[in-house]
């Protein structure tokens, strides 16, 4: 159990940042990662492509805001950038050698 100092949590930004100082500063790194898995799974139905697409979009987004909390560093949200990127231009490719 990690020993938080409660008096430096004196808004609600604290509470929020309070995690991440009993890990190391990765609490909310392995959040979003492990919301990022569950929305993908969630999506499989629907195929790899839009499973992969729609949830690192969405995942993205979570990870815009959680930058702005000053919560997560701006590695995290580059990786979904760079995902969403990778596999549009692999959609495009593989959509290429159909045709």
């Amino acid at each position: 159990m990690a020993n938080i100092n409660w008096t430096n949590v004196t808004d609600a930004g604290g509470f929020l940042t309070a995690p991440n100082v009993g890990s190391g500063g990765s609490f909310w790194s392995v959040t979003l990662y492990m919301f990022w898995i569950v929305l993908l799974m969630a999506f499989l139905p629907f195929g790899w492509e839009v499973a992969l697409l729609f949830s690192a979009f969405l995942a993205m987004i979570a990870s815009i805001l959680m930058l702005y909390g000053g919560l997560i560093s701006i590695t995290n949200t580059l990786f979904f950038v760079g995902l969403i990127i990778f596999w549009i231009l692999y959609i495009v490719w593989s959509s290429s050698k159909d045709a």
